[in-house]
C-alpha cells in the first residue's frame, strides 16, 4: 500500500526511505465565496473534508477537527459546491485538479493553505517486505524507470 506519513500511521506502520510523488492540501472553493488562506481561518461548519483523509490527519493534529463537516465521497462535495450548496473543502490537490476537470465545474476554484507538501511513502506492516520493495524501487529510479 501507499499513504502519506501522520503522526497516527507512523506507530502502526513502517514506512519506505523514498517517496514516489508529493502532493499537498489545497483548499477548493465556489467562485464568489472569500476563500481561507490557512487553517486558523476556518468557521465551523463551512469546510468539508473526506473522512479518514489525509485531510482528517492534518486537521486533528491542528487542532481544528470541532470546524469542519466530513464527507463519505468528495465528489458529491464539489457537486453540491458548484450548485451553490456548499462553500469550500480540503483535499489533495492533484485529485481535486483531476475532479474539476472531469466533471468540468467551471465554478470552482483551488487556493494554497499554505502548508507543506507532502510525500507518498510504501507503507507496510512487514519491515522485510518494505525493505525489498524499497531496494528494487530505487534500483528503478537508478535506472530511469
Amino acid at each position: 500500500a501507499c499513504a502519506m506519513q501522520t503522526n497516527g500511521q507512523k506507530s502502526n506502520y513502517y514506512f519506505s526511505e523514498h517517496s514516489f510523488i508529493n502532493n499537498s492540501l489545497c483548499l477548493v472553493y465556489r467562485e464568489g465565496v472569500k476563500p481561507i488562506h490557512n487553517l486558523s481561518e476556518i468557521r465551523k461548519g463551512h469546510v468539508f473534508i473526506k473522512n479518514q483523509d489525509i485531510a482528517c490527519s492534518v486537521i486533528s493534529d491542528s487542532g481544528y477537527t470541532e470546524k469542519v463537516k466530513t464527507a463519505a465521497d468528495i465528489k458529491n462535495i464539489l457537486k453540491g459546491m458548484s450548485k451553490g450548496q456548499y462553500d469550500m473543502a480540503i483535499w489533495g490537490r492533484l485529485p481535486l485538479r483531476h475532479l474539476i476537470y472531469k466533471y468540468r465545474f467551471r465554478n470552482l476554484e483551488l487556493s494554497d493553505l499554505n502548508l507543506p507538501s507532502m510525500q507518498y511513502h510504501f507503507i507496510s506492516n512487514d519491515s522485510d517486505l518494505l525493505s525489498k520493495v524499497d531496494s528494487t524501487f530505487t534500483k528503478m529510479k537508478t535506472n530511469g524507470q
